[in-house]
């Protein structure tokens, strides 16, 4: 706000963080688990059945963990954008 950004700037710069963050753990957490469950299928007995690879199943687990990230930035992205710049100064 002290170099002109309204709180309408503020609030879509704390979405836009919050959902890129998010996306991007959950790409980082569906990889880990992904190669996971490979490697401990890999190193376990050959007669092990495997399991189907059900990307959807990926894709719909990032879907729900989007809105949760950024639900929870929202509230203090609006926090965020009522405070004057003296306020917002004055706790760092």
């Amino acid at each position: 706000m002290a170099i002109g950004a309204t709180p309408r700037r503020i609030l879509t710069e704390f979405f836009l963080e919050s959902l890129v963050l998010t996306l991007g753990s959950g790409v980082v957490g569906v990889a880990f688990a992904v190669s996971s469950v490979n490697w401990s299928l890999n190193s376990a007995a050959a007669d092990v059945r495997r399991p189907a690879d059900h990307a959807p199943d990926r894709v719909r687990g990032l879907l729900h963990a989007g809105p949760g990230g950024i639900l929870a930035a929202m509230y203090p992205a609006r926090r965020a954008s009522l405070l004057t710049p003296v306020e917002a100064l004055r706790y760092e």
